[in-house]
């Protein structure tokens, strides 16, 4: 029946391939559908010609007959305690669960620069920004949404809150962030888009965080930062220095970034800025992936735990098959009735049927 049961996975008789449906003899069982997943991952990694695999063959083949059955009946209750730990394991959300590294690093570099194939040396506007500027009015162009042509882009967010105003009928305002972020060319948009080189130089003056760890932390810490500068002229919401009537870059209405309808809903006009709702976001899929495997680590550690156990059990079944069947009956008596009637005989072949030496005259 076992031979069956473990040929019942595999479809060459070399057990190198496992069966992806569920087979007649599985069907059998009451339960099948619930553990055949586990199974077949078990039968799969059993194929594995692993050398660890190939020991607890051996072992396998060394158990037989009491030995066996009384493994059995203890590998199979910590089985079942086993699998009940495994369904305990967190199941991650589809977005947290296919976060990689490289993807948390490309999407921090699409919120910084609009593109992850950006750096602060080479990011361009028309990147920042999420399309080509050209003459577009710089009022139109500095607002929190997720259309082209907006502040898609931290990088975009500082040329609309620092880079000087150069359209000729405008009086700048100068040295809003740093009076190298205002830039030497600056922007006139009424004909161009953000001079490049100004750009990037916005860009470097940001702090580098190169080689450090970004945490869950970091980024909702930077993300409440912020908002906690948005101030509102009592319908919209502003980012930078604003007086009145749109961000044109001009001295009297305002160097910054404007968030429609700010008041009324806040998060509805935060959530069209996508590269701070991206970070929110990874900051949610950072957190889950380290709360599942603070959990998942605490499971495993008693799952190990249950290895041991198994393997303790087998060992155990081996020493108990072993002492029974040194008691075994010899000539009609048990090998512990022969002992005692060989201390009270005292002869050389009583001692020597029950295993002892015979140390008489």
């Amino acid at each position: 029946v076992e031979r069956e049961r473990q040929d019942s996975f595999y479809q060459d008789g070399e057990k190198t391939k496992v069966h992806a449906d569920a087979q007649d003899y599985h069907k059998k069982i009451s339960d099948f559908a619930e553990h055949l997943a586990d199974w077949q991952a078990a039968a799969a990694a059993y194929a594995k010609p692993t050398t660890e695999n190939k020991l607890k063959e051996e072992a396998d083949l060394k158990l037989f007959g009491k030995a066996k059955k009384l493994a059995h009946a203890k590998l199979k209750a910590v089985a079942q305690q086993a699998w009940k730990l495994k369904k305990r394991l967190p199941t991650l959300s589809t977005d947290a669960d296919k976060l990689t590294d490289n993807l948390a690093v490309n999407k921090i570099k699409e919120a910084a620069f609009g593109v992850s194939t950006a750096t602060a040396a080479t990011v361009t506007a028309d990147q920042a920004f999420g399309g080509a500027i050209n003459s577009d009015a710089r009022e139109t162009v500095c607002v929190g949404d997720k259309a082209a042509k907006k502040v898609n882009s931290a990088v975009a967010a500082l040329v609309s809150l620092c880079m000087k105003s150069t359209r000729v009928s405008y009086t700048a305002p100068t040295g809003v962030c740093t009076d190298k972020a205002d830039g030497s060319t600056g922007w006139n948009s009424a004909t161009s888009t953000p001079n490049a080189a100004d750009t990037t130089t916005i860009a470097k003056n940001c702090h580098s965080k190169k080689g450090q760890k970004i945490t869950a932390a970091n980024l909702i810490a930077a993300a409440e930062n912020m908002k906690s500068l948005i101030h509102t002229d009592g319908t919209d919401g502003y980012l930078g220095a604003y007086k009145g009537t749109g961000c044109n870059g001009s001295n009297g209405h305002g160097v910054c970034v404007k968030f429609t309808g700010y008041l009324a809903d806040p998060g509805g006009a935060l959530k069209k800025l996508t590269w701070l709702t991206s970070m929110t976001d990874l900051a949610t899929q950072l957190n889950e992936r380290q709360e599942s495997k603070t959990v998942a680590d605490r499971i495993n550690n008693k799952l190990k735990q249950l290895s041991d156990a198994a393997a303790a059990a087998v060992a155990e079944a081996e020493t108990t098959a072993l002492t029974e069947s040194s008691a075994a009956i010899i000539n009609g008596k048990t090998k512990s009735n022969v002992k005692t009637a060989q201390c009270s005989a005292k002869t050389n072949t009583t001692c020597t049927r029950a295993g002892c030496k015979w140390d008489g005259k």
